[in-house]
């Protein structure tokens, strides 16, 4: 079942990538030609040791340049370390967000980079998959030496929390209601 976020997957005519995900830009450049695309995969790339991303989709109508999977080979407290040592911020407000959501079996803690500045255009979103298990009475326990860790990623859109609220409401919907 793909998810909400590989459904609304996007691409731009000219991806431009903000510092924090040009380390992306060949990813994105061999995804420019086509919307439905062979998975790339790119290991250990720039800012991002101990990652592997599996790039499966495209969007042009929708803004994202590139999305798929990572993997990370340790466990979720360092790699939420990495991504906040390349430039990404969590935002309390993506706890709220539908599209991502917590389960049962993992929480979903959400990591941008910032983008342009006073537009939020061009900025990249990981989705990290934190393994927990709850007991009875909603304890929750999380289990934090699980490795590898794993996560959704997509490329390109506008950052809500830094000036680009309503370019990304408008990519959402055109993600929602023309597919």
């Amino acid at each position: 079942m793909a998810t909400a976020s590989a459904r609304c997957a996007k691409r731009r005519n000219s991806p431009k990538a903000t510092s924090k995900t040009a380390l992306f830009s060949f990813a994105v450049t061999s995804l420019a030609s086509r919307m439905v695309i062979n998975p790339t995969t790119v290991q250990d790339a720039g800012n991002f040791p101990g990652f592997t991303f599996n790039f499966t989709y495209s969007n042009i109508a929708s803004g994202v340049n590139a999305g798929g999977t990572f993997k990370y080979s340790g466990n979720y407290g360092d790699a939420e370390a990495a991504l906040l040592k390349a430039g990404f911020q969590a935002y309390p407000g993506d706890a709220f967000d539908p599209f991502h959501l917590s389960s049962y079996g993992s929480a979903a803690v959400d990591f941008r980079s910032p983008g342009a500045a006073g537009t939020g255009a061009g900025s990249g979103h990981f989705t990290v998959y934190e393994p927990r298990t709850i007991l009875e009475h909603g304890m929750i326990i999380h289990l934090t030496w699980t490795t590898p860790t794993r996560g959704t990623l997509h490329l390109g859109e506008h950052n809500l929390y830094n000036g680009g609220l309503i370019d990304h409401t408008i990519e959402v919907l055109k993600c929602l209601f023309h597919r």
